[in-house]
């Protein structure tokens, strides 16, 4: 693959780009200095969009003009109204593409024209073509849609070195895929693909933050959901301390100011607290995973590897 071709990762909660240097994939980050930027759009006026890291901050205090989880409208006749117009998913989606596309040419100092873009396995063609349109409206030529779960695999390392079978579980921000690959002479086959659209880590943040939310009514007597600002401080510190339970086995919450006359609040969330809030969310992915077994004519013991 040329180097001045964008790879895009068009996801449902966060997206991402790369390019490949000296023969190898690089991770671009945003102008925000981070490898991920958040697939929401704020619309500050009809003429002015913001996207990414400042779109999300916008997300409780202005519900009615932010657009998250785009990707799932895309190939339906979903319309949000901001003021005299109309805006179909294409042209969202398109302002996140090109917000990548402008970060990548900041950072590197280079345009890019060509991409290639990662789109879910079992998306129709609709779908599909929706999500090509939203590239081109932002000025990407679209060289070539790949399946996610075979770029999940060439990006883990699977090559052509032997034939085997592999089950790639995508548990994302707002969707949960799981696909059976055949890879044979370096050739990917997706043998079969399920999942759930509205299952991802954004639930898992709202679990956390419904947890501490009680703690903060049971402890200072203050309801969240009264203050935005609140709600949206927590909804963040939900989100880090998610991450941080993926590398260590506690984190604590803090809040430096929760109201008025009110002191600081700080709690210890552990990652057995976690795992049993969110066990029913994981109970719910063994049924799509059967079902890509039972797709591709399987038993657990066929598949190989697992990503």
């Amino acid at each position: 693959m040329d180097k001045d071709i964008l790879g895009i990762d068009f996801g449902t909660t966060n997206s991402k780009m790369a390019y490949i240097l000296l023969d190898e994939p690089v991770i671009i980050e945003n102008s925000e200095g981070k490898k991920v930027t958040p697939s929401i759009v704020y619309f500050k006026s009809e003429d002015e969009v913001i996207v990414g890291e400042l779109a999300k901050r916008n997300m409780i205090v202005h519900p009615e003009s932010t657009v998250s989880s785009i990707k799932r409208e895309m190939g339906t006749d979903f319309k949000k109204k901001i003021g005299r117009y109309k805006f179909p998913p294409e042209y969202i989606g398109a302002c996140i593409f090109k917000k990548l596309a402008d970060d990548a040419q900041r950072r590197l100092g280079k345009r890019f024209s060509d991409a290639v873009v990662s789109v879910p396995a079992n998306y129709s063609d609709s779908q599909r073509q929706s999500i090509k349109d939203a590239a081109e409206i932002a000025g990407l030529n679209v060289l070539r849609m790949i399946n996610e779960p075979t770029a999940a695999a060439l990006a883990y390392g699977i090559r052509e070195d032997r034939d085997r079978r592999v089950l790639v579980y995508d548990f994302g921000g707002g969707t949960f895929d799981v696909s059976v690959l055949s890879v044979t002479s370096g050739f990917f086959d997706v043998d079969a693909s399920a999942g759930e659209h509205r299952l991802g880590g954004d639930d898992i943040d709202a679990r956390i933050e419904e947890h501490v939310s009680k703690r903060l009514y049971e402890q200072l007597g203050v309801d969240v959901k009264k203050d935005l600002a609140l709600h949206a401080t927590l909804r963040e510190a939900s989100e880090e301390a998610k991450i941080a339970l993926s590398s260590v086995e506690s984190t604590t919450i803090n809040i430096p100011f929760v109201a008025a006359n009110k002191p600081p609040f700080s709690m210890v969330l552990t990652r057995s607290t976690l795992n049993s809030l969110i066990s029913d969310l994981i109970e719910r992915t063994k049924k799509p995973v059967e079902q890509a077994l039972n797709d591709a004519s399987l038993e657990k013991s066929e598949i190989d590897d697992i990503l």
